[in-house]
């Protein structure tokens, strides 16, 4: 499964290289959890990198490609789907939550 995001508003760490020249930051990280739709949670990963980029600019586009995939698929039903996206610099966060179902 594949969710497709645009995150806008993100924060940039400020650091330097060897040269002393400005060099900013982009770091992102997600959380994936898996629930019934009754609110049980059924697995999660916790802290998944999703994007850490290193620039001369301070970027003002990203688009990131949340992948998730199963060993061993659930079994047919309803579920819903949490993604936590953290800005690491700033501390902020924004969720998105899907709900859908596997058939055969």
């Amino acid at each position: 499964m594949y969710l497709y995001v645009e995150p806008v508003g993100f924060t940039h760490s400020p650091s330097s290289n060897e040269s002393k020249n400005a060099l900013y930051t982009i770091d992102i990280s997600a959380d994936i959890i898996i629930s019934a739709p009754n609110g049980t949670q059924l697995a999660s990963i916790i802290d998944m990198p999703v994007v850490k980029v290193t620039s001369h600019q301070k970027n003002t586009e990203l688009s990131l490609l949340l992948t998730l995939s199963q060993i061993i698929p659930f079994p047919v039903g309803d579920y819903d789907i949490k993604y936590v996206v953290k800005d690491k610099p700033s501390g902020r966060t924004f969720n998105i939550i899907k709900e859908i179902t596997i058939t055969r």
